[in-house]
């Protein structure tokens, strides 16, 4: 059976020279050439990464795909039109391969390698294989290559008989006469049968060894004996072609790594020392070798000096890896070490920035970074700049980091608590309210990262801007962010939106959120500070939180509550201030043992009794001797407007008004604008007897406390002790305008009859005119109080009068002058019976009644009696009168009572005239008692009885002693809004009865009128 060499494949990978590597490391191993420029290199080892790949798996036609395309992308270039060429021949297309050789020898036509390929399929494709015998099947079986090696294609019994199907081989016949090409023919298939020997048998023909076929024939010897692990054959061939210069790169390298395999370092450091011998590699596979063998010292010292250019990151990755084995040590040769790939620089500085930072170089570690891009090792750049105080950037970077990291709150969580270590509070901030509200976190990391946030807010408010409070305004889900969201705006002081995010006064509210809330409820709203303030308590029994409770509930007044929070704090616990606070709390509940108890703890601790120790002494007195006493101390250390106030209202207590208003004035000069103050001075100064400055201080009060009625109502009194009716009169106004704010339906008893005390007051400060009318008629001689003449006794008498009020004003603080004139008349006398109709004796009197005191009902008269009708009976005279109307005023006076359906009403009069022409003294003293029974507004039902005592002096005395019983119907009209009724009528049936009398009659019975307009 007759077979054609295929030599080709054989040939090929001699030809190529690459050592067998993975398809990758293959890739990057073949050699283009330097006509292919970097960028197509690029783009062309891709194809090849994946061709070499595919050959592996046995997939021919895909590595043909792929080789066609690298070829496509450099079509000029031999390298891969001879992988090509081996590919088409490896799958059993010899033509394909023939044409590939063909273009590209045409492209290349010095390219030794093209021709001898060319010729092998030229003449393997009219060579004929002789006669298998039995010796050179055995040998053929002898040196048949290991499964590994690349096998022959099989070629059909067809293609072997069909010698015409190419033209002969350009050598000529090589059975007459073996040209070069036979000879190569031959050497190339002795190396595809691994007959070494044979095919160096070839090359010592000197003359066919000169020529290029001959060259090419050494070179693939040397890849066939390297295949073949023939390490010495390969290294004498190698150094033949080395002493004829025709060692190629590769060879070189491929010596050097023979040498080094063989541990022949010396051979190997002297190859890498001749000229022209750059290869990275081969520098590269020195420095293995030197680290293999453990010389790091040596290492170092080859690796000091040399920069390899290497092609790819992955080997200067080797080579920066021996770097740092040989620089163990202090890593100063792997640090002054540029590497050409940025990945590798990022690699270095991974390396060494985290050294140089252990090492405090921080200088050094920036001069590397500065090396990459700003984007790349931001953790450590983070660092330099926390370090170097350049907290903006590092705010910068932190945000970085924590967007590269998909907003890792653990990341966010260290690099937060980093700068505000570092003094980056602003920065800190910024940064949590970038990724605010932390929505990515666990609940855990959620709560630290908002309570930070709170916390720096709260230390520096002013951070802020008014965008970011907006942010974090916004109600957020749960109970505990929006406690969370609260605690910032503690901080701020924003009260507002800490009721807005609290003022729910949820349940679930946690202690600090209650005792925030209650901070801002306190200054305004102390009530409902307090009871934030329990519902703290209630969750978490802390002393802080009684503290605020005994506080609050002292400013909303609820004193109990707030002795309570005091005394559930154990003594040893409080701070002497805080005593001081208890200690006044007590005083308010009205606890004076609890207030003396806290009071001599304060003492016995030794802490500084000052004035507020006193004022409080002061309080906790029990007479006001000590009391007094108390303030003295406590004026002597310190002078306070409330401690002047206090002792003004003991020297008030003793009568010591004008002390108390010197006490008063010194407050004034410590507090000029207390409104308090100056009421408090007003009503000293009244008691003191100075109405005008009185009056002064009250105005003042009212200008703040415009609404405040007490003050109006002195300054009524004041204007009035001035004389300043008008003044008194607008005051009373204002007071009974205040009075009728309120519907009357809802005033008390004691509010309805101030205003009509105020309404009488401004009606009585109006007046100028009276006028009256009075009358009785009995069935006897008789007596009442107030008559006419006092002491005399009549039957039936009547009186008409009117009164003028002199001066201006008409009334001067309850005193009075006025000009008066009357017309009486009594019964007549015939022949000792009493006539009853009281026309008889009309009598004209005029004169002036004074009324000297303010508050006595007490009148002085001086008054001219002239006859109207001349009658014999009457004489003009003289009448000088006192009379007085006492027990009569208040609550027991004949006036109309506002309040209630009725009153008791008493009066005891007293009346005594002189008659200067008939030297006649007459006196009375009577003594009433009645009840007026309301029978609608203004009108009274009034039982009576009363006791009479009359005296007469005319050169005797005559005595009358009785009483009476009677009732009368009163009847108020004409009140207007703010005069009280300025008219009353009074009809009334009476019995007397005469205990003691000089007239003839013991009883009698009058009818009696009166009235006032």
């Amino acid at each position: 059976m007759k077979t054609r060499l295929r030599v080709l494949p054989a040939l090929l990978a001699l030809a190529l020279a690459t050592p067998v590597l993975a398809a990758t490391d293959a890739a990057q191993q073949v050699d283009l050439g330097s006509e292919v420029s970097s960028y197509r290199r690029f783009i062309i080892y891709p194809h090849l990464q994946k061709a070499f790949s595919l050959q592996q798996r046995g997939d021919a036609n895909g590595a043909i795909t792929e080789f066609a395309a690298a070829l496509k992308l450099a079509p000029n270039n031999a390298t891969l039109a001879l992988y090509l060429a081996e590919a088409y021949q490896r799958n059993g297309q010899p033509d394909q391969a023939m044409l590939v050789l063909d273009k590209a020898q045409k492209a290349n036509p010095r390219d030794v390698r093209i021709v001898s390929a060319l010729a092998v399929v030229q003449g393997t494709q009219t060579m004929a294989a002789p006669p298998e015998d039995a010796a050179s099947a055995q040998a053929t079986a002898d040196t048949t290559p290991r499964q590994s090696e690349p096998q022959p294609a099989v070629v059909s019994n067809a293609e072997s008989t069909s010698p015409n199907m190419v033209p002969p081989p350009a050598g000529g016949d090589c059975q007459s006469a073996p040209t070069p090409i036979c000879k190569a023919i031959a050497g190339h298939a002795a190396l595809r049968l691994g007959k070494l020997a044979d095919a160096q048998k070839e090359l010592d023909d000197a003359d066919f060894a000169a020529t290029p076929e001959g060259i090419a024939l050494r070179h693939a010897l040397v890849q066939r004996a390297i295949y073949l692990r023939d390490t010495d054959r390969a290294l004498n061939q190698l150094a033949i072609l080395n002493t004829n210069s025709q060692l190629t790169v590769n060879e070189r390298s491929q010596w050097i790594n023979l040498l080094l395999a063989q541990g022949r370092l010396g051979e190997a450091e002297k190859l890498l020392s001749q000229a022209g011998t750059t290869s990275p590699r081969d520098q590269l596979a020195y420095a293995q070798a030197l680290a293999q063998r453990g010389d790091t010292a040596t290492l170092a010292r080859y690796q000091r000096d040399k920069r390899p250019k290497f092609q790819s990151p992955e080997v200067e990755r080797q080579w920066m890896n021996l770097l740092q084995q040989a620089s163990a040590d202090n890593n100063r040769l792997f640090a002054d070490y540029t590497p050409v790939f940025s990945v590798n620089r990022q690699d270095q500085a991974k390396i060494l920035v985290p050294l140089l930072l252990a090492q405090g170089d921080d200088n050094g570690a920036q001069r590397l970074l500065e090396q990459l891009p700003a984007t790349e090792m931001l953790q450590e750049r983070f660092t330099l700049s926390l370090k170097a105080n350049q907290l903006d950037t590092a705010g910068k970077q932190a945000t970085a980091l924590i967007d590269r990291s998909g907003g890792d709150s653990a990341l966010l969580d260290s690099l937060s608590y980093q700068l505000i270590a570092a003094g980056g509070q602003q920065q800190a901030l910024h940064l949590l309210l970038q990724f605010y509200p932390f929505e990515e976190a666990k609940p855990t990391r959620r709560r630290i990262l908002l309570q930070r946030l709170a916390g720096l807010v709260n230390d520096n408010p002013g951070l802020l801007t008014d965008a970011e409070r907006a942010v974090l305004a916004n109600p957020l889900s749960t109970l505990g962010q929006r406690g969370h969201q609260a605690a910032v705006f503690a901080g701020l002081q924003d009260c507002s939106k800490v009721h807005d995010l609290l003022g729910d006064l949820s349940p679930g509210y946690s202690h600090d959120d209650w005792m925030r809330l209650g901070n801002c409820y306190m200054p305004d709203q102390p009530g409902l500070a307090q009871y934030s303030y329990e519902q703290a308590l209630k969750r978490e029994d802390d002393g802080y939180a009684r503290r605020a409770l005994a506080y609050a509930a002292f400013a909303s007044q609820d004193y109990p509550t707030a002795l309570q929070a005091w005394q559930a704090i154990n003594m040893d616990d409080l701070m002497p201030a805080e005593m001081i606070s208890a200690a006044t709390t007590a005083l308010a509940a009205g606890d004076k043992p609890a207030a003396r108890t806290w009071l001599d703890s304060y003492e016995e601790r030794g802490a500084v009794r000052d004035d507020e120790y006193w004022w409080l002494r002061a309080q906790d007195a029990t007479t006001p001797a000590e009391e007094r006493a108390a303030l003295e101390r406590a004026i002597a250390s310190r002078e306070d407007a409330r401690y002047y106030v206090r002792l003004a209202t003991l020297q008030s207590a003793d009568k010591q008004y004008t002390e108390a208003v010197a006490s008063l004035k010194k407050a004034e000069v410590l507090t000029p604008d207390d409104s308090d103050l100056q009421a408090s001075l007003g009503y000293a100064y009244w008691f003191a007897g100075d109405a005008p400055h009185s009056r002064a201080a009250l105005e003042n009060a009212r200008e703040t406390y415009p609404d405040d009625i007490g003050i109006t109502q002195q300054l009524v009194y004041s204007s009035q002790r001035m004389a300043d009716n008008p003044a008194a009169r607008a005051y009373a106004r204002d007071v009974i305008d205040w009075y009728e704010t309120v519907p009357y339906g809802e005033r008390s008893d004691h509010e309805r009859d101030e205003e009509f005390g105020f309404k009488r007051l401004h009606e009585d400060l109006g007046r100028r005119w009276s006028f009256s009318a009075g009358a009785f008629a009995g069935t006897n001689a008789g007596s009442i109080a107030n008559a006419p003449e006092p002491g005399n006794a009549y039957r039936s008498y009547s009186q008409v009068e009117a009164d003028y009020r002199l001066g201006d004003p008409a009334i001067r603080d309850g005193k009075t002058l006025e000009a008066y004139a009357r017309v009486f008349a009594g019964s007549g006398n015939d022949n000792d019976s009493y006539q009853a109709l009281p026309i008889y004796s009309p009598m004209l009197g005029t004169g002036l009644r004074w009324k000297p005191f303010r508050d006595w009902t007490f009148f002085l008269a001086a008054e001219y009696q002239t006859p109207i009708d001349r009658s014999r009976d009457t004489v003009s005279d003289f009448m000088f009168r006192a009379s007085a109307s006492l027990l009569n005023d208040g609550k027991f006076s004949d006036d109309w009572h506002e309040s209630g359906t009725g009153w008791v009403a008493q009066n005891l009069y007293l009346d005594a005239a002189y008659y200067l022409h008939q030297e006649r003294t007459a006196a009375t003293a009577d003594y009433r008692v009645s009840y007026h029974q309301k029978l609608e507004r203004g009108q009274t039902i009034e039982p009576y009885t009363h006791f009479q005592y009359n005296l007469i002096d005319q050169h005797a005395y005559s005595r009358d002693v009785r009483a009476g019983l009677g009732v009368r119907w009163n009847y108020w009209y004409g009140e207007k809004r703010y005069d009280a009724y300025p008219s009353k009528i009074s009809v009334g049936l009476e019995f007397q009865h005469a205990f003691n009398t000089y007239l003839n009659e013991d009883n009698t019975v009058f009818l009696t009128f009166g009235g006032l307009w």
